[in-house]
């Protein structure tokens, strides 16, 4: 899909194809009426426009959190990952991530903001799934069809009856 942010802003306006399955089992929260970020988090344009989009809600495998969630869910993150490491250092840092949803597995989906990409963290093996993409290139990517429809079928039909209404 060429452009996320519409395709994001038409989910929030809560438009609806004719089917509605599977595009109705996806769903984003309007935008909040007072969307000023957490100051205390790290974030991004992107990350702002995101939330200006939308307040959050399930794309794909991924639920991401709304905006009054995100110091809860961080603070949550933050002290679940800071000792499961032997030497004591945290995969994530308070100063330059944000996690911004969980996948179905109830992975951490982190946004770094000194490299401005997202990665998932494993908690079954404890590790970086090192996808490393961009907000935009991985927000594009979430939101392509062609790419979707090998991952996840349903989000891959979701997404073509998104496209239609476009």
């Amino acid at each position: 899909m060429a452009d996320w942010k519409k395709a994001l802003q038409v989910m929030a306006d809560k438009k609806r194809p004719k089917e509605d399955f599977p595009l109705m089992g996806y769903e984003v929260y309007t935008p909040s009426t007072n969307p000023s970020f957490p100051a205390e988090l790290p974030h991004s344009d992107d990350i702002i426009t995101f939330y200006e989009l939308c307040d959050g809600g399930m794309l794909g495998d991924l639920i991401w959190f709304q905006l009054y969630e995100l110091p809860q869910k961080n603070s949550f993150w933050q002290m679940s990952l800071k000792d499961i490491y032997p030497n004591n250092l945290p995969p994530i840092f308070a100063e330059i991530h944000l996690v911004v949803a969980e996948n179905t597995q109830e992975f951490p989906l982190i946004w770094d903001k000194s490299t401005n990409q997202l990665d998932l963290f494993d908690m079954n093996k404890l590790e970086w799934v090192r996808t490393r993409k961009h907000f935009d290139e991985f927000m594009c990517e979430l939101f392509d069809a062609e790419v979707q429809s090998v991952l996840d079928d349903s989000w891959g039909t979701a997404l073509i009856q998104l496209e239609r209404m476009l």
